[in-house]
């Protein structure tokens, strides 16, 4: 789970209280995902980094990245080697996990992100977030352009959250 006072906590589905207490950011979390084998979990937070923890020892890895603005979403590669990630800064980038770098930036929102997903077979990303007047866009790309491949219109407020269903063919926003 992802709060306000700035923690990441972890659950056993079963419990009534929670495994482990991950502390380190300086701000609000916006956003966390589990790596694809589970032994991973990376955090997006107001205080514009992205911080990945061993889930295991329950234990702060490393700050992947320190952005200019807050980060919103945060979504692994079915490989685990990338984080794409939502920002305030009107952006949806790919990470490269070791080293922080930015290895694309997806062109097309002019407002700030709110949420990213990645479709199960790792090709297409959505994202979605805030818009003016009565438009609230959300972006379709494939992960290996910049350019969107496509921009679905209908919401007349912020869009919170965008997620592909496991057969990636649909998307919930």
């Amino acid at each position: 789970s992802a709060s306000a006072d700035g923690s990441v906590k972890t659950w056993e589905i079963a419990a009534a209280s929670f495994t482990a207490n991950l502390a380190g950011h300086g701000s609000q979390i916006y956003g966390v995902a589990f790596s694809p084998d589970g032994k991973l979990l990376a955090s997006a937070s107001n205080d514009k980094t992205i911080r990945l923890w061993d889930v295991e020892k329950k234990a702060a890895v490393r700050v992947v990245s320190t952005q200019q603005q807050p980060v919103y979403g945060v979504v692994f590669t079915p490989d685990a080697k990338s984080l794409v990630i939502a920002c305030a800064d009107k952006a949806v980038k790919l990470l490269n996990l070791e080293n922080g770098a930015e290895l694309r930036v997806y062109k097309g929102p002019e407002f700030p992100v709110y949420s990213v997903s990645l479709s199960p077979d790792g090709r297409t990303i959505a994202g979605g977030g805030v818009g003016l007047g009565p438009n609230r866009p959300i972006f379709i790309w494939n992960i290996d352009s910049p350019d969107p491949v496509k921009k679905l219109d209908g919401h007349k407020d912020d869009v919170y959250r965008v997620r592909f269903n496991a057969a990636g063919n649909k998307l919930l926003s």
